[in-house]
C-alpha cells in the first residue's frame, strides 16, 4: 500500500509532463484532469479550461501534478 503520494508542481507545463512521463513507463496512466471552469478562471487568473491538476500513475505508483 502506497502511503505518501508525490506531487509535481509545474507553471502551466503539468499537462504536457505528464504525457511525457506517461509515455516513458510501462503500466503507466492518467487517472484524472481537473480543469478551470469559469469562477476558477476568474479567481486565479488562468485561462477557461487549463488544466488545474491531475492525478496519474507511473509504473503502478501514485502521483500528482499542479499547475
Amino acid at each position: 500500500m502506497q502511503k505518501i503520494t508525490p506531487f509535481l508542481w509545474f507553471d502551466r507545463q503539468a499537462e504536457e509532463a505528464v504525457n511525457f512521463y506517461t509515455g516513458l513507463f510501462e503500466h503507466s496512466k492518467v487517472d484524472d484532469i481537473a480543469r478551470y471552469d469559469d469562477a476558477g478562471a476568474e479567481v486565479s487568473g488562468q485561462a477557461k479550461g487549463s488544466v488545474m491538476s491531475l492525478d496519474f500513475q507511473l509504473a503502478g505508483q501514485s502521483f500528482g501534478a499542479i499547475n
